[in-house]
């Protein structure tokens, strides 16, 4: 997914401004849902790409966010956000 004009460091922004997210990273440490007064809500993990990571995706497709979701794993940062680290790619 991306967004457009979010206001984040220059690594996590490309040069036409979009900046891109990876949506449903499961963690062992973090339940997928929760129950709610009226029904389960779903948890969905929020992870901000780098620019490099985002194209990288553009042009393998899901390949691409499926090898991106293995190097955040290896990493063990998949479930987590921070504009403090470097591209996995």
């Amino acid at each position: 997914m991306e967004f457009s004009y979010l206001d984040v460091p220059e690594p996590f922004s490309d040069e036409e401004g979009r900046v891109g997210v990876l949506l449903g990273l499961e963690s062992e440490q973090i339940p997928t849902s929760i129950f709610g007064p009226a029904s389960d809500i779903r948890l969905v993990s929020i992870k901000i790409l780098t620019s490099q990571e985002l194209q990288y995706i553009l042009q393998n497709g899901a390949a691409g966010r499926k090898k991106l979701a293995e190097l955040f794993r290896e990493q063990g940062s998949h479930h987590l956000s921070t504009l403090n680290r470097n591209s996995v790619i």
